[in-house]
């Protein structure tokens, strides 16, 4: 079964406010799309070798999916450590299922 990861869009209001987000922060620093978090998935071979997706939720409903290219070690602007998970393509639109807010991100299989 291919495992996921599922995270909250903080701040986005619809699929398209995500796209914007990405568009705006670049793909230079990565080759595409990234977010940064600051715990590496302990998983993450297992969301690679499945062809794992990042599926968003927005206005606490899973709205789009996102497909994970990879997990690359980085530094934030304050110096800290933390993980870039690299996305490529765009972003799908999926059936909206409901979901309770939750911090950080959650695996999903």
């Amino acid at each position: 079964m291919t495992l996921h990861l599922i995270k909250l869009a903080v701040g986005a209001d619809s699929i398209e406010a995500i796209a914007g987000f990405q568009a705006r922060r670049g793909h230079a620093r990565h080759g595409g799309p990234y977010l940064l978090t600051r715990n590496h998935p302990k998983r993450a071979a297992d969301i690679l070798a499945g062809a794992g997706s990042i599926y968003w939720v927005v206005a606490g409903v899973v709205q789009a999916r996102q497909r994970i290219a990879g997990f690359v070690p980085d530094t934030r602007e304050d110096g800290s450590d933390c993980t870039a998970v690299v996305l490529q393509g765009p972003l799908v639109a999926v059936a909206p299922r409901r979901m309770r807010a939750f911090q950080g991100w959650r695996y999903l299989s």
